[in-house]
């Protein structure tokens, strides 16, 4: 059955003041988080997004379509086509291969962004070639210390892919010898996402591996704790931010 329906995001959202505080744009998992909040969760199962890929920015105030044709799911604009993206009920998430990859060596690091939107300690750990970087946070911890959040119902999405994102982002600023450029979702190959546990005061550990340097980030990432995975990214894609 298809369906649509028209969404503006409030320009009033503290969000909008770190991303991005030079030109406000509405996150792009924000744009996803507020389709999968819409669906019944099904219990034991997680959900599994496909080719997820942002086309255009999406401002405050600006009125967007939703349309849903079967598992594909286009958001469109007076601008034309912003987000598409194909979901369906998943498997239990395992954590991929790459997670047993050791990272030993722990860095200081400095936001490559945004030090609100940052969501990250001031160390991390990387592995001997400085390709992956793990690290943990505090999923109540982070809430507590970005107020702002708390406006976004179950924020978790939201701040575990913009962490894992981050993690890249630290990795390319090591890799170029200086600050990184600003970069910007584009897409992503696949996300499985296990997110209906509550927020519980434990860590979440967090790993990224970067496959790709320059001009645009190609990485995958994991994100899990005691009770198993909560997210695993498959080859997103970040390209340098060009926002007119």
């Amino acid at each position: 059955m298809n369906n649509c329906r028209d969404e503006i995001f409030d320009p009033s959202l503290d969000v909008f003041k770190v991303h991005f505080n030079d030109a406000p744009i509405v996150p792009g998992m924000l744009l996803l988080l507020t389709e999968l909040q819409r669906r019944p969760q099904q219990a034991n199962l997680s959900t599994h997004v496909e080719r997820l890929a942002f086309k255009s920015f999406v401002r405050p105030g600006q009125q967007v379509t939703y349309l849903n044709e079967g598992t594909e799911t286009r958001i469109t604009s007076d601008a034309g086509l912003c987000c598409s993206f194909s979901t369906r009920a998943g498997n239990p998430v395992n954590a991929p291969n790459f997670t047993d990859e050791p990272c030993l060596f722990k860095t200081p690091i400095a936001p490559a962004r945004e030090p609100l939107y940052w969501f990250l300690p001031e160390q991390i750990n990387l592995n001997e070639d400085g390709s992956h970087a793990q690290t943990h946070i505090d999923l109540q911890q982070v809430i507590a210390h970005h107020p702002f959040l708390t406006q976004i119902p179950d924020p978790t999405l939201l701040i575990l892919t913009e962490a894992l994102g981050n993690l890249a982002l630290a990795l390319q600023q090591r890799h170029a010898g200086g600050p990184a450029a600003s970069y910007v979702f584009a897409k992503f190959d696949a996300l499985d996402i296990d997110l209906k546990r509550d927020i519980a005061s434990a860590p979440v550990h967090l790993q990224t591996r970067v496959n790709h340097f320059g001009s645009f980030l190609a990485w995958d990432a994991c994100a899990w704790d005691a009770h198993g995975v909560r997210l695993v990214v498959h080859n997103a894609i970040s390209v340098k931010r060009k926002i007119v």
